[in-house]
């Protein structure tokens, strides 16, 4: 991982449910990363490289076709952008916000 600052807001720590994976959140466990997202993870894969992921929950996480609802995908790219940001470069997301998120779907996810 790259030189970090410290947190505000997130925690960044290794998962020891999941060997090799860093365990990021939100502090305050009632906002919307931690209540709605669940159990997010993070890790370095290269210099240049980070994987973001949550793990699905069913059927939270799903629209009323039993797809992956388009919200969830949408948040996970935007929240995969802040620990990314940290363990990419050491940059706090406590204060960070996202300008821009585009994004087109194909097709639907399988849950």
């Amino acid at each position: 991982m790259a030189d970090t600052l410290p947190l505000t807001n997130f925690s960044c720590e290794p998962d020891p449910e999941n060997p090799g994976w860093l365990r990021w959140r939100i502090i305050d466990a009632n906002r919307f990363n931690e209540a709605v997202m669940g159990k997010q993870l993070v890790r370095l894969e290269g210099k240049n490289s980070a994987r973001f992921r949550i793990q699905p929950q069913v059927p939270r996480h799903t629209n009323s076709a039993g797809a992956v609802h388009g919200a969830i995908t949408l948040a996970l790219i935007d929240v995969s952008l802040f620990g990314a940001m940290y363990v990419l470069g050491g940059l706090d997301a406590g204060r960070a916000v996202t300008l821009d998120l585009q994004n087109q779907f194909i097709a639907s996810g399988d849950a």
